[in-house]
C-alpha cells in the first residue's frame, strides 16, 4: 500500500507541474494507459520490512518509483526529455514538501483520530496552491522551452541529498521535536531545489536579457550615428549627380538615375531621427518591391531619446519587410505608419500584409516561421524593452493576414 500511495502523489505532483507542456498525439489515451501501467508495477513492486528499515534500500525503492514516472511522463509528453525530467524531479520535491507538511499536521491530536482523511486533505489543499502558483508560473513562463540543465542537476542533487538525509535521520526520530526539524530540513531542501530550478533560473534569464538588449542598444545609437553621415553623404552626391547625368553614356544613366529616384524622394517626418532610420531601409524595400506610407508628426515623439527612436522603429519596420517579402501580391507589400495624437496618448500604429499563421500565447507571438529570426529573437524584446522604458503600452493584433503594432505613451 505504501508504494501505491507514494506513487500517486507523485504522478499528480508531476502532472500539476507538466500539465501545460506540450503533449503527444492522443495524450488522454497514452495519459491513461502509463498512469495504470506506472501505478500496477508500483503496486506489485516488493516491500518487504527490510526496505522500510533500511536507508539505503529505502533509497533505491525510491529511485525505482522515480525512474517509473518519468518514463511515464516522456511517453505522454512531446517536449526535450531534458523538460520533462526537470519536471518530474520538480514533482518529487512537492511530493516530499507535501509529505513533511502532513508529518507536521498529523502531530495533532485531532488529525491521529483520522490520519487517512488528514493525508488525502493536506495533500488536496497543498496541491491546489502548488497548482495555481508554481504551476502557473511554470506555464505563463514556457518553462519547457526555457531551461537550463545545470540547474535542473543541482536541484536533482539537492533532493537525492535530501532523500538520503532524511531516510537515515527519520530512523532517530524519537520524538515530536526531532520529527519537526526532520521535517523543516527537508521542506527547506525542497523549496531550495525548486527555486534554483525555477526562479533563480529565470530571474539570471531576465538579467543576462536585459544586459544583452542594453548592449544591442548601444550598438544601435553606434550605428544610427554612422547611418546619419552615410545619409547626409548620400544627400549630397544624389545631388551632385542629377547635374551630372547629361554626361553619362545612357546604360550609366539609368542605373544612377534609379538609384537617384529611391533616395530623392525621402519619407518625410518632421524628426531627423526618424527620417534616417525609414529612409535607410529605401533600398531594401525598392529591391523588394515593398512601398512605405508614413502619415503623421514626428515632433510628437521629440521628447524620446534619437537612439531608443532609432532602434524602435528600425525594429518594427525591418520585421515588417522580412514578413511582406514573403507575401506574393505586389499591392499588398506595404507598410502604413501612422502618428497621432488621441486624447492624452501618442499612438503609433504600424500596418503590414504576412503570410501563414501567427500564433499567440499570452498575449506573446509563440510560434511563427515570419517572425521567428525577429520576433522569436531580441527584436520584440528590444521593441518591449524601449515602450516600457518611456511608461507606453504594446499591443500585437492579426486580422485578414494584416499584422498590426501599436505602441502608445502618454503625453
Amino acid at each position: 500500500m505504501g508504494n501505491f500511495a507514494f506513487i500517486t502523489e507523485l504522478l499528480i505532483a508531476q502532472l500539476i507541474l507538466l500539465f501545460n507542456y506540450p503533449k503527444k498525439k492522443y495524450y488522454w489515451l497514452r495519459l491513461l494507459i502509463s498512469l495504470a501501467c506506472v501505478i500496477t508495477i508500483a503496486f506489485f513492486l516488493p516491500l518487504p520490512q527490510i526496505v522500510l528499515t533500511d536507508p539505503l534500500l529505502g533509497f533505491l525503492r525510491f529511485i525505482i518509483l522515480l525512474g517509473l514516472s518519468i518514463l511515464g511522463m516522456l511517453f505522454c509528453f512531446d517536449c526535450k526529455n531534458g523538460a520533462i525530467l526537470s519536471g518530474c524531479i520538480a514533482g518529487y520535491a512537492v511530493q516530499h514538501f507535501t509529505y513533511q507538511i502532513f508529518k507536521l499536521v498529523s502531530l495533532s491530536s485531532i488529525a491521529q483520530q483520522n490520519i487517512s482523511v488528514t493525508e488525502v486533505l493536506t495533500f488536496f489543499i497543498v496541491y491546489v496552491i502548488f497548482f495555481f502558483t508554481l504551476g502557473r508560473f511554470i506555464s505563463k513562463h514556457n518553462y519547457y522551452e526555457n531551461y537550463d540543465d545545470k540547474f535542473i542537476i543541482i536541484s536533482a542533487i539537492i533532493v537525492f541529498i535530501c532523500v538520503i538525509i532524511y531516510r537515515f535521520a527519520r530512523m532517530s526520530a524519537t520524538d515530536d521535536i526531532t520529527t519537526v526539524c526532520i521535517a523543516i530540513y527537508s521542506m527547506t531542501c525542497c523549496l531550495l531545489s525548486l527555486t534554483i530550478q525555477y526562479f533563480a533560473y529565470s530571474f539570471i534569464s531576465l538579467q543576462v536579457s536585459n544586459k544583452t538588449l542594453q548592449n544591442i542598444i548601444s550598438q544601435k545609437e553606434q550605428q544610427y550615428k554612422i547611418s546619419k553621415q552615410n545619409m547626409d553623404l548620400l544627400n549630397i552626391k544624389c545631388h551632385d549627380l542629377k547635374h551630372q547625368l547629361h554626361s553619362l553614356p545612357q546604360e550609366e544613366k539609368k542605373e544612377i538615375a534609379k538609384i537617384i529616384d529611391i533616395y530623392d524622394n525621402p519619407v518625410k517626418t518632421n524628426l531627423d531621427v526618424l527620417d534616417v532610420t525609414l529612409n535607410e531601409k529605401l533600398k531594401i524595400m525598392y529591391d523588394k518591391k515593398i512601398k512605405i506610407n508614413f502619415i503623421g508628426d514626428g515632433q510628437l515623439l521629440n521628447w524620446i531619446n534619437d537612439t531608443d527612436i532609432y532602434s524602435l522603429f528600425g525594429n518594427a519596420v525591418d520585421n515588417a519587410i522580412e514578413a511582406l517579402d514573403k507575401v506574393q501580391d505586389i499591392n499588398k507589400k506595404i507598410i502604413n505608419i501612422t502618428l497621432e495624437e488621441k486624447g492624452d496618448l501618442i499612438v503609433v500604429t504600424i500596418l503590414n500584409y504576412y503570410t501563414g499563421d501567427i500564433k499567440f500565447k499570452n498575449n506573446e507571438i509563440v510560434t511563427s516561421k515570419l517572425f521567428e529570426e525577429g520576433y522569436h529573437g531580441y527584436g520584440i524584446k528590444s521593441i518591449k524593452y524601449l515602450v516600457n522604458k518611456y511608461h507606453g503600452t504594446l499591443q500585437i493584433h492579426t486580422s485578414d493576414h494584416i499584422f498590426k503594432l501599436i505602441f502608445s505613451f502618454l503625453r
